[in-house]
């Protein structure tokens, strides 16, 4: 239960991703953890990533005003 809770938390992509995991409710503890965490990173590298590319385009744009 504080499992699908922790899930409905997610960002939505996060929470697709996790969808797909078959039986991750069911999982011990650890394994299910370990999914949750490895979907949450990849999530976080391709923000990060988005958000860079936001700002340097941005700086870019900026230097030619």
């Amino acid at each position: 239960m504080f499992r699908m809770a922790l899930i409905g938390g997610l960002p939505k992509e996060v929470q697709m991703a996790l969808e797909n995991v078959v039986g991750l409710a069911n999982k011990p503890q650890r394994e299910g953890e370990d999914h949750i965490r490895h979907f949450t990173e990849k999530y976080n590298s391709r923000l990060a990533v988005k958000m860079k590319r936001q700002k340097s385009s941005r700086n870019a744009s900026s230097s030619w005003r």
